[in-house]
């Protein structure tokens, strides 16, 4: 545990991943279209460490950055997902997390204002987004997490 404080005190990019993540968790059961947002967001902020900025390669002059977003979000899965776990799970989130950050699009019963009318024998239609989606991304989410702060950090390898 006290690797861990040292490490987000030291590292204020997996600090900052580690708010987001907290964030998301409190975002998730009133908002979870940007619960998923900011899930996603702490993993690309582990991921920064593996995918630096890079400049747009168009003309010489341009002073652009490249995305890198997703490359960044893959790269932190891989830390702790098989490759084809990867695929999976960011093909089918990672969509979603641009749909809501570029143009609004909500997946999750925000949309009813949290209540999805269902009859005894009828399945929210919320509940796939939810419970099961968002909830396995909560999870990679705290693992991607948990495995950067267990790590040692670059001052205590060399020092």
């Amino acid at each position: 545990m006290d690797q861990a404080w040292k490490r987000l005190e030291s590292d204020s990019e997996l600090n900052t991943a580690l708010n987001a993540y907290y964030e998301a968790m409190r975002l998730r059961r009133r908002h979870p279209s940007l619960a998923l947002l900011t899930f996603v967001a702490a993993i690309e902020g582990v991921g920064m460490r593996f995918v630096p900025d890079a400049l747009c390669e168009c003309h010489p002059e341009c002073s652009h950055y490249k995305g890198v977003a997703e490359k960044r979000f893959r790269k932190a899965l891989k830390t702790v997902m098989t490759q084809r776990e990867v695929k999976e799970l960011a093909a089918t989130l990672y969509d979603k997390r641009s749909h809501t950050g570029h143009r609004g699009t909500l997946f999750g019963s925000e949309e009813v204002f949290g209540y999805a009318p269902t009859g005894p024998f009828q399945v929210d239609p919320y509940f796939k987004f939810e419970a099961v989606l968002l909830g396995q991304l909560a999870l990679v989410a705290n693992a991607v997490l948990v495995k950067a702060l267990s790590e040692p950090s670059n001052e205590a390898a060399t020092g």
